[in-house]
């Protein structure tokens, strides 16, 4: 603990800060021994579907809560700190362990999880909604995310790598606006080629290589751009970085193969087949609607920025250029200036979430020598090709 400084002797000690720890061990609730560890550290470990009931010590956590919340004002579970007495809890209780921990990580892990999948579903409704068919909104989510497991097989098996780092999550959400993107291109140039001249609207198939063309090369553009920037992240030093980019281009160029492949033949089977025999309900797969000279109404968003949008750019282009140069040098000296080193260690989760007030505590209120700001882990081994870990056997030898 820490005690206040006070000059009277008698008065009573005071202190801001009191640590305790406590040890427990094997064998959990429901064994005999410890000799069966695999077993009960199995009764610990998170899954998905089907929890465990003692997930991440469950038990251990509601028994803290029974008697961390009547008396902090920090509940036991709260994702946020409070500094402050909240009626006549006048403090704070934080915790953590192995598994505590864990598990809400886990926990946070979870939630984020669900506004992923809450991602997939506003996209799915807003590819629907724009191009006006659900089959084709199915099939474009589809191709959007099967470019996940066709870009970790080509990364675990083709390019032999086994990490799987935390960072590769973030693709889900860098592939769903990259996907609908390409998506929105090539069903403009679909719908586009339906109002063309005789010699492109003629067929279906006409109309396909004409998409094909025009879409097909300005995805290639911005696909090629967009792995490239991310191929240039190899250039890092830290691995984390590294594996990322190369695993986010991996995904970008399988979405892009899918685009061009999955998508146009989808696209051609739904105009042949089922659009002619789908109700015009309006509610899976709307008519395309048409102007007085009989020809395919584009999309409003096509037609903002081709009307109104662009001419206002050109009739302003050197204002808008002064202004983006205005724009780069300012944040580039606030950059400059304001750019510092960090001093403390980042932490995993937010600076007001509970564990990372209570690592601070521990770290600047409970500092001694014996614990240093820095660890330094070092590798060694003969053979830099042949790396080893001491889970092999005879490695320790």
């Amino acid at each position: 603990w820490e005690c206040d400084e006070d000059e009277d002797e008698d008065a009573p000690v005071k202190s801001a800060f009191l640590r305790s720890s406590y040890r427990t061990g094997w064998p959990i609730q429901g064994f005999k021994n410890t000799e069966n560890r695999s077993a009960q550290t199995a009764q610990l470990s998170p899954v998905i579907f089907g929890q465990p009931e003692d997930r991440y010590g469950a038990r251990r956590r509601r028994a803290l809560g029974e008697v961390i919340d009547p008396i902090s004002a920090t509940a036991s579970e709260a994702s946020q700190y409070v500094g402050e007495a909240r009626g006549d809890k006048t403090i704070n209780v934080l915790w953590d362990d192995f598994f505590g921990l864990t598990g809400r990580f886990g926990d946070v892990l979870f939630q984020d999880l669900l506004y992923a999948i809450a991602s997939m579903v506003f996209v799915f409704v807003y590819i629907w909604v724009n191009v006006g068919s659900v089959v084709i909104a199915i099939a474009g989510i589809t191709e959007i995310l099967l470019s996940l497991p066709m870009a970790l097989t080509f990364w675990r098996v083709i390019m032999q790598q086994e990490r799987v780092d935390f960072l590769f999550f973030l693709s889900v959400y860098l592939i769903l606006c990259i996907g609908a993107d390409d998506i929105f291109v090539f069903m403009d140039s679909w719908k586009a080629s339906a109002s063309a001249p005789p010699h492109i609207s003629n067929s279906l198939e006409t109309r396909l290589k004409w998409s094909y063309q025009t879409a097909a090369t300005a995805m290639l553009t911005t696909t090629s751009t967009t792995v490239l920037c991310l191929l240039l992240t190899t250039t890092s030093t830290l691995p984390s970085l590294r594996s990322f980019g190369i695993f986010v281009a991996l995904v970008v160029f399988f979405d892009y193969c899918l685009v061009i492949t999955w998508l146009p033949c989808v696209v051609l089977a739904y105009t042949k087949y089922i659009l002619p025999c789908c109700p015009s309900c309006g509610l899976c797969c709307k008519p395309e609607k048409v102007d007085d000279a009989g020809k395919i109404k584009e999309r409003p968003a096509v037609v903002f920025l081709r009307n109104r949008a662009a001419p206002f750019m050109h009739k302003y282009r050197f204002g808008f250029l002064a202004l983006s140069a205005a724009l780069s040098i300012s944040m580039l000296t606030t950059l400059s200036v304001e750019f510092r080193t960090a001093e403390d260690t980042p932490f995993f989760v937010v600076p007001t979430h509970p564990l990372s007030v209570l690592s601070d505590i521990n770290r600047l209120e409970f500092y001694n020598a014996a614990q240093g700001d820095y660890q330094i882990t070092v590798m060694y081994g003969l053979d830099k090709d042949r790396p080893f870990t001491f889970r092999e056997p005879g490695a320790r030898q």
